[in-house]
């Protein structure tokens, strides 16, 4: 197991380090496959203290419940973290999770360099109970296993720690266990203030630099890809946005030590004092630690003062499981942190998603789908800044923080449909526009407002008796708009009929069960029951099964169509099959 050694630089009684990762995510079965353990159980308390390396370390007690994978130990145990504060000493870390004393959680664990348990890579090993059926973790930034960008959901907190279990004991068993996701639907252009666009560890103070200019300067190798091209990409993608900004890349490289107060500014490949949890590329691929100290005033606004930066690479990546490309795309959305910039699509904190009208990167171009190299999620097609990278740094850097006012444009509006009576539908619209907006649904043609159904909800579901038209209002600061009525068409959902069922004894101790109805009846449930009136068990969903049968017993079929409706047949008695008849044949 590989020592895991975070840098703690203080510079002042006020100044801490913080760090943003990069992920190459395994799918849940990898994960289940890489803890050492794998627990459940509830925070009893938590605390801060200074560990024997000299950084600050917080220590989350964990009652356990369940000990799913390992050999189960200790009722209770400690889960330590990097990053917490003593006195006025602070440590952050973006992407090591935090717990709160009564909250449930599953974690994936590993062993540290110093036998401590911890998350297996930070973030990814921490699920939380949101207290409503499901679980979460922090905000992870980069890309599955495949090469495709990572979005992470939520699950379902009984099935997925059911699916872990199966896992954990060898079964093969599907991973059912999503839950619905809730995004944000509209996304506003506005003007915003410096700090909106910025990192805010712990809801203190934005970050920022006090003097835009940095030289980065180079430390070791990122096996055969190009770190030096990298980094010049991702120099050249922040210079050419602002007059202001002029960062260089160095001619000589890196002189420091990653755990000193070297002031320097680098980027660093194959991390040399493995700081980064194992190797590429399950994990953490990259990290970036600013360092601050001190505040400054700009534009009306009070800042922490970002000094210097380390962006460390991990070990072990290459062109045999990495491309120069995304290297690219590592570096250049990394040094957009050092810059004081929190992702595009989530809030100041980093770990969380945006809320709907706050200054988010979310739907607001490209047919309401933002692209941002500071995006949480990768995106292989964006080539140098976007729309919300090249406001935010000329907002934090030369203070232009104006943006047009912008008039509602739909991106998505509600479509016509056909339904069955007793079915419902939902409707939907998305937009671009200024904050505030709000919606309002209308029953009847466009333009009617007689009948008001629903305000500020970007999505609907109706249940139509009879066929019906509806269309939706959208205004903000700049304007209105309205959508086109949809028809949603009812029609009568049909009765079932079952036209044949039968149960016929094929050999001993084997029954065929046969049923065939309308065209419109796609679900079959076969029931066995010991007599009839019994409810029964279900044992199997095709219109022509064969399976075990013992004597006594008895089954019943009932037969559903796509729209609701069912029909229950008689409850069926085995009879054996007839035996052919067999003629004697004539001697004459």
């Amino acid at each position: 197991m590989r020592t895991v050694r975070l840098s703690v630089l203080f510079l002042s009684l006020l100044g801490w380090t913080a760090r943003a990762a990069t992920y190459i995510v395994p799918d849940d079965r990898g994960l289940i496959s890489a803890a050492r353990a794998i627990v459940t159980g509830s925070v009893t308390g938590t605390h801060v203290r200074r560990g024997l390396t000299g950084r600050i370390e917080t220590v989350a007690e964990v009652a356990v419940e369940e000990w799913i994978k390992g050999v189960a130990g200790a009722r209770t145990i400690a889960v330590v973290l990097p990053g917490g504060q003593l006195g006025d000493e602070r440590l952050t870390v973006p992407g090591v999770p935090s717990f709160t004393r009564g909250e449930r959680v599953l974690l994936f664990l590993d062993r540290n360099g110093r036998g401590d348990w911890t998350p297996w890579a930070f973030a990814l090993g921490a699920f939380h109970s949101d207290g409503r059926g499901g679980l979460t973790r922090g905000d992870v930034f980069g890309w599955d296993v495949a090469g495709e960008r990572h979005v992470e959901r939520a699950r379902l907190e009984r099935p997925f720690v059911d699916f872990v279990r199966a896992v954990v004991r060898g079964e093969s068993v599907a991973a059912s266990y999503g839950a619905p996701s809730s995004k944000p639907i509209v996304q506003a252009d506005a003007t915003f203030s410096a700090g909106s666009y910025c990192y805010r560890p712990g809801g203190d103070l934005p970050l920022r630099r006090n003097g835009a200019v940095a030289e980065w300067r180079l430390s070791g190798s990122v096996g055969d890809l190009d770190l030096v091209k990298a980094v010049d990409t991702g120099i050249a993608a922040w210079t050419s946005t602002s007059a202001t900004f002029r960062d260089t890349r160095g001619a000589e490289p890196a002189s420091g030590d990653t755990d000193g107060d070297d002031g320097e500014w680098r980027v660093i490949g194959n991390d040399p004092h493995n700081e980064i949890p194992d190797t590429c590329c399950v994990g953490i691929l990259a990290g970036t630690f600013l360092i601050d100290s001190g505040a400054h005033a700009f534009n009306g606004e009070t800042f922490r003062t970002l000094t210097h930066v380390d962006l460390l690479v991990n070990d072990g990546m290459s062109s045999a499981n990495f491309n120069q490309d995304r290297l690219n795309d590592i570096i250049t959305h990394e040094i957009g942190h050092s810059i004081g910039l929190r992702h595009a699509d989530r809030n100041g904190a980093n770990d969380d998603v945006c809320d709907a009208g706050a200054n988010c990167c979310l739907f607001t171009n490209d047919e309401g789908n933002c692209t941002s190299v500071m995006s949480a999620l990768e995106i292989a097609s964006v080539t140098g800044l976007q729309t919300w990278d090249r406001r935010a740094i000329a907002c934090l850097y030369e203070g232009d923080c104006t943006v047009p006012c912008t008039a509602p444009v739909f991106l998505e509006t509600p479509e016509s449909d056909l339904i069955y009576n007793g079915l419902s539908k939902l409707l939907s619209t998305r937009v671009r526009g200024t904050p505030p907006l709000t919606t309002q649904w209308y029953a009847g043609e466009a333009g009617d407002t007689s009948t008001l159904i629903e305000s500020d909800e970007w999505e609907l579901r109706v249940r139509p008796e009879v066929t019906s038209k509806y269309w939706v209002r959208v205004t903000d600061a700049c304007g209105q708009i309205e959508s086109e009525a949809v028809q949603i068409v009812v029609v009568v959902c049909p009765d079932v009929t079952i036209t044949s069922s039968s149960a016929t004894i094929v050999a001993p101790g084997r029954v065929r069960l046969r049923a065939q109805a309308e065209s419109t009846s796609t679900r079959y449930r076969w029931f066995r029951s010991q007599r009839p009136g019994l409810p029964g068990s279900l044992v199997g969903l095709s219109p022509d099964i064969t399976i075990g049968y013992s004597t006594g017993q008895t089954f019943w079929v009932r037969v559903e169509n796509t729209c609701g409706n069912a029909a229950v047949s008689a409850v069926l008695t085995p009879s054996e099959t007839a035996p052919p008849v067999r003629r004697r044949r004539s001697r004459h």
